[in-house]
């Protein structure tokens, strides 16, 4: 499949829910200081605004248009997977024509993503790239995941666990 210009290896296709943690957790203007470049399809995009109004749009994240309706891919993807939402299949799809990789929260999504051979981050692949780059300091991590696991994420405990420790408790 075709990439979309650039190197695809710093681009990321991202769902609703990554977004909505990182904004709980009040990290979306630090997110888009990393250097990747964010994609959703506008279906995506469009429930972010329903969401968050324009803050993620306004940061920096690129709006894809995608053609659901008519593409036979999207129907052989939603026979095949029933779980994830029409979005997160939009996502999957524009990952996939991308070459890409995926950054989710769905369980769902993720496990589509991996049976198609793509790369998959979460929230918390974020969170450690944000204080790996030093962008945002161990305990300024730790205090962001405790605001979105206190706001309703559903994350891995032990690996949530595992960074508080390793990050120092605020």
């Amino acid at each position: 499949m075709a990439k979309a210009g650039g190197d695809s290896s710093l681009k990321l296709v991202t769902d609703a829910n990554v977004w909505i943690d990182l904004d709980n957790g009040g990290l979306v203007a630090l997110t888009f200081a990393l250097p990747y470049e964010f994609a959703s399809p506008n279906i995506v995009v469009a429930e972010l605004q329903g969401e968050l109004g324009g803050l993620v749009a306004d940061q920096g994240l690129r709006g894809v248009p995608r053609e659901m309706a008519t593409s036979e891919q999207w129907f052989a993807m939603r026979r095949r997977y029933a779980r994830p939402s029409d979005a997160d299949i939009e996502a999957l799809l524009l990952a996939i024509e991308w070459g890409s990789g995926l950054l989710t929260g769905d369980k769902d999504l993720r496990r589509a993503a991996e049976a198609a051979g793509l790369v998959v981050h979460g929230v918390l692949w974020v969170l450690d790239e944000l204080v790996g780059t030093k962008l945002l300091a161990p305990r300024g991590a730790t205090r962001a995941l405790r605001a979105m696991l206190e706001k309703g994420a559903h994350l891995p405990e032990d690996e949530c666990r595992r960074r508080m420790i390793d990050w120092g408790r605020p």
